[in-house]
């Protein structure tokens, strides 16, 4: 399945409908990262609580965790929160944020 391919979900319970079988990697954040931040966050959420990869993937992912593709995609979209909120801040904050003009200071 290539990258840009979507999962097939179930019926949709979330806003999450245009999952990549595997998050983005490397140190561009895409607007598909901004798309995914309230994934990401909700994610790191489970995460930090303990919350087992499959109830995550399910009710935030709406993925099936029988899928044997499931757990590679809740994986890597984990991996990519982890970077958001970490190495990849500086990066997220450029391309998220605002920039006041000299106007606007």
């Amino acid at each position: 399945m290539a990258a840009n391919d979507e999962v097939t979900a179930r019926p949709a319970r979330n806003s999450f409908s245009s999952l990549r079988p595997v998050a983005p990697d490397g140190e561009e954040v895409l607007d598909y990262d901004r798309t995914h931040l309230s994934l990401y966050a909700a994610l790191l959420d489970a995460d930090q609580s303990g919350e087992d990869w499959r109830h995550s993937a399910s009710t935030l992912m709406n993925l099936d965790p029988d899928d044997h593709e499931a757990e590679a995609c809740w994986s890597s979209h984990l991996r990519r929160a982890h970077w958001i909120v970490g190495a990849g801040l500086a990066n997220a904050i450029t391309a998220f944020g605002v920039v006041a003009s000299p106007a606007d200071k």
